[in-house]
């Protein structure tokens, strides 16, 4: 039989109140120009997203699913690395990796900056995804089309490679699409609180 799925902002979380949780993070970490921001803004369009908490380290958006208040969701945008090295997250938490899909330098910071807090904090423990994001799907006719293609091969071998160390998968999407952009979010939901049918 199917479960009855419970819908806002397109998002499908009743197996988390199933379960009894209250609230559950996705917190994105990336470089500035990964598209992170992008992501989020584009998630909650047309409707503006409310910022709770705006420190220079991250910004804190608070959703709340239910009309009372029963599951809410914290979206974090990590903008420094020592928010998640001083922060204490709960056992329900998410982590995307965003990066460029077109930008090589995108990847090298993740894995310069970010990365190395996670190898010293030992958080494998935690729930991880990957995102490559594509800012504009329209192809620059200076670039090369193959050369763009080979670029994007591998930075997608590289992005499976380390997702792969964190037990987690990788994804892509596309800023232009929006159920591209709410599937990376609903497929952070469904790693914490995985669903037995999808009817």
């Amino acid at each position: 039989m199917g479960e009855k799925w419970i819908g806002n902002y397109g998002l499908l979380f009743e197996k988390a109140l199933e379960e009894g949780s209250s609230r559950s993070d996705i917190v994105l970490v990336g470089s500035a120009n990964s598209g992170k921001t992008e992501l989020i803004q584009n998630f909650f369009s047309p409707r503006p997203p409310f910022i709770t908490v705006s420190p220079r380290s991250h910004d804190k958006y608070l959703v709340n699913l239910t009309s009372h208040h029963a599951f809410e969701l914290i979206i974090i945008d990590a903008k420094r690395a020592e928010f998640v090295m001083t922060t204490e997250f709960t056992e329900k938490t998410v982590f995307l990796f965003c990066y460029d899909r077109d930008n090589e330098e995108s990847f090298n910071e993740l894995e310069a900056t970010w990365i190395p807090v996670f190898l010293q904090r030992g958080m494998q423990n935690m729930y991880y995804l990957s995102v490559g994001i594509e800012h504009d799907p329209v192809t620059n006719p200076e670039v090369d089309a193959e050369a763009r293609q080979r670029e994007r091969f591998n930075l997608r071998e590289r992005a499976q490679r380390l997702i792969e160390q964190y037990g987690g998968r990788p994804l892509e999407c596309s800023l232009s699409e929006r159920a591209s952009v709410l599937n990376v979010f609903q497929t952070a939901l469904d790693t914490m609180h995985p669903r037995t049918s999808y009817n």
